[in-house]
């Protein structure tokens, strides 16, 4: 294993020396205890990674030793209530990858998880975005929707209300993925699944971020206008549109429920990032003005019109110690 103890050993990394070895959680928690460098499989092989820390160490475990492992120690420095075990279960599917992925200390299914897991009745989260009052009393995490012969896994499905009607609330987590944008291709994007959509968007006013058809391979792939942008964001939230659009909707019995697609993004402002968030918020907000205004969306899909923020949304809501400790977000 190769332990971390002290901040000076974090990653020469902008996320991890301006923001986490400024971070006072951080700080204190080495000085009793190491965090881990990220064991990580990749195309050249097994390693240690440079450049991301991890509060497991996650090499040559079994799912299960791993999950144990997960459990007991983000319990123990965390301070999680009962119910924690469930909710980690589902953000993972006791899919190994993911079960390592959500021990880094960067991780958006983390910070979704430590924050929405003790969402329940008696418990509920309430805030205010862009005009609508939420107060959300059931949470479950990694909801499946069908996209062509896959899914769409979103991280966070919330129901309750809407300005005091029945609501649902789809939100795609991120937490420091936007600060380092670029110029994304996918191979992914198959005509069969996603054409009929992109030429749609195409007709519109082009996003910052566009899409061009391979013709040979019949498949679509993303470029930039301009500078580069956080554009695998963009490209998740069409697919979680899909999703939710075509076939979680069709497949609802209650069709009087409003349910709204929304993306919720951790500011890292004042700390690092100030343009790489503006930029994805006004990226986010393009791609609204497209989806929102699409013929065939269904009228009780409602597209938020900016992303949500974990310092917004938790503002009055009292997250577990630990957690309000580590983020700087919730009450305390």
């Amino acid at each position: 294993m190769e332990q971390i103890c002290h901040v000076s050993e974090l990653p020469n990394e902008v996320l991890y020396q301006d923001y986490f070895a400024n971070n006072q959680f951080v700080k204190q928690y080495l000085e009793n205890h190491c965090i881990y460098k990220t064991w990580w499989k990749g195309k050249g092989g097994a390693k240690y990674s440079d450049s991301s820390c991890s509060f497991v160490d996650t090499k040559d475990k079994t799912k299960e030793e791993l999950r144990k492992d997960s459990i007991k120690t983000l319990r123990d420095i965390f301070g999680l209530e009962a119910g924690f075990e469930k909710r980690f279960d589902e953000s993972t599917k006791n899919n190994i990858l993911e079960l390592r992925r959500i021990n880094t200390l960067h991780s958006s299914s983390l910070i979704a998880l430590l924050c929405f897991y003790k969402i329940r009745k008696e418990k509920d989260l309430s805030f205010t975005h862009d005009g609508i009052e939420f107060v959300l009393n059931e949470c479950s995490f990694e909801s499946k929707n069908k996209v062509g012969n896959g899914y769409s896994n979103i991280d966070i499905k919330l129901g309750g209300t809407a300005n005091g009607e029945p609501a649902v609330l789809f939100l795609e987590s991120k937490f420091s993925e936007y600060l380092t944008p670029g110029n994304y291709t996918d191979k992914s994007l198959r005509d069969e699944v996603y054409g009929e959509l992109y030429r749609k968007l195409k007709d519109k006013q082009p996003l910052d971020v566009n899409f061009k058809k391979c013709v040979n391979e019949g498949r679509y792939y993303w470029t930039v206008l301009g500078k580069n942008h956080y554009c695998e964001g963009i490209k998740q939230m069409i697919s979680h549109y899909l999703g939710i659009n075509d076939y979680y909707l069709k497949n609802q019995e209650d069709n009087k429920t409003k349910v709204y697609l929304g993306e919720i993004l951790f500011d890292f402002r004042p700390h690092l990032g100030k343009d790489e968030f503006c930029d994805y918020y006004s990226l986010y907000n393009q791609l609204y003005y497209k989806l929102n205004n699409l013929p065939d969306k269904n009228k009780n899909l409602i597209v938020l019109p900016n992303v949500l923020r974990y310092q917004d949304v938790f503002k009055k809501y009292k997250l577990d110690k630990s957690v309000h400790d580590f983020y700087g977000i919730g009450k305390k």
